[in-house]
């Protein structure tokens, strides 16, 4: 018979220490796993205790979602009946038991249109300004729009100002900034500050390619602040 190479013989001393090596590591493990053997199961029972919590607070909140959007789409109805008292009754305890839903926003809109229409302009900044104050949300300029009416209401036009040029500043589609420039350019025409109200018609112009078709609207408008601004000037 052939001598065996001494690669042969190293490769399997070696597997055999290896072998060695893992059953002696399972066997220290086994031995921690008895002396540890209480704390071993409170962990265990501790990690499905909390999957379980998980899975059960997923559930709940999508079935509680699905609720809420269900319920406003009723409620849409109820707004679009024209019956704004039970609306604004129904659309209030809609967002006290849904409010932490995506829901919610809509409904806060729909609310704060209702009350701006009913003549209640402070109740109307207060239940929109949660949607308002982020402009990344998909409602968020239209509540911010809302709130900016809803100071022009109550003769706040400085503030109504600032809510605008906040629009123009971060709103995502520039239709959303644009319509902000010309609402903020307006109440400067409205003060007598036609230079500013210049100001933001350029920008609105600068927004605007050559062949857009209300591009001469803005130019018209502009050059009426341009006449007034140098009118004024020179009184």
């Amino acid at each position: 018979m052939p001598p065996r190479h001494p690669t042969a013989r190293r490769i399997h001393r070696d597997q055999a220490a290896t072998d060695d090596v893992f059953i002696a590591r399972v066997l220290e493990l086994s031995a921690w796993i008895k002396e540890h053997r209480r704390a071993v199961t409170v962990a265990v029972i501790a990690i499905v205790l909390a999957l379980a919590t998980g899975i059960y607070y997923r559930n709940t909140r999508a079935a509680i979602a699905n609720r809420a959007t269900a319920e406003l789409g009723a409620l849409r109805q109820t707004v679009a009946t024209g019956n704004r008292a039970v609306a604004i009754q129904e659309l209030q305890t809609f967002i006290d038991r849904f409010g932490s839903t995506a829901a919610a926003a809509e409904a806060r809109v729909l609310l704060g249109q209702l009350y701006l229409e009913d003549g209640n302009p402070e109740q109307a900044i207060r239940t929109l300004e949660r949607v308002a104050s982020d402009l990344d949300h998909p409602l968020g300029p239209t509540a911010a729009f809302l709130v900016g009416a809803a100071h022009e209401a109550a003769n706040r036009s400085g503030e109504a100002e600032r809510v605008y040029l906040r629009i123009a500043d971060g709103a995502e589609f520039p239709y959303q900034r644009l319509d902000a420039l010309d609402a903020a350019a307006r109440i400067r025409l409205d003060r007598g500050d036609f230079a500013g109200a210049v100001a933001l018609y350029e920008r609105i112009l600068g927004m605007l390619p050559a062949d857009a078709p209300n591009r001469s609207i803005y130019e018209m408008r502009r050059a009426e602040a341009q006449t007034r601004a140098a009118a004024a000037s020179r009184s």
